[in-house]
């Protein structure tokens, strides 16, 4: 079958909702799949959630401290790029055989449009992948 794991780079929004919605992200993502994977997080993810867990507002706060937990089964990547998080996942994901999962829609309009399969949040509490995956 498939020799090596499939990459998946995480969004925040997608793991926030995870937390908020209470679905099992890392089990929804092996069913969407159907194989081995690593979950990836850039670390200017990271620091969107971080920042989150210590100055929003109370719900803001309790998700992003849920969120860091959930995370922590992550692989964590330094990934030197001058933009926002969006960006530097598209430039990531543009040099990588990588899928992304965001529930974010621009930039999951802006990942399909240079042909990156991503995985998105389908009716609250279960999710789907738009594109192919060819390796």
């Amino acid at each position: 079958m498939f020799k090596e794991k499939l990459n998946v780079i995480l969004d925040s929004s997608i793991v926030l909702l995870s937390v908020e919605k209470r679905f099992d992200l890392f089990d929804e993502i092996g069913r969407v799949l159907n194989r081995s994977y690593n979950c990836i997080v850039l670390t200017q993810v990271f620091d969107e959630i971080k920042h989150l867990a210590e100055q929003g507002n109370v719900r803001e706060r309790r998700l992003g401290r849920l969120a860091l937990e959930l995370i922590r089964r992550c692989k964590f990547v330094e990934y030197e790029f001058p933009g926002d998080a969006d960006q530097a996942i598209i430039d990531y994901a543009r040099k990588n055989k990588v899928v992304v999962a965001t529930n974010d829609l621009q930039l999951r309009r802006c990942l399909r449009r240079v042909g990156v399969p991503v995985i998105y949040v389908r009716g609250f509490d279960h999710l789907d992948i738009d594109g192919d995956i060819y390796w």
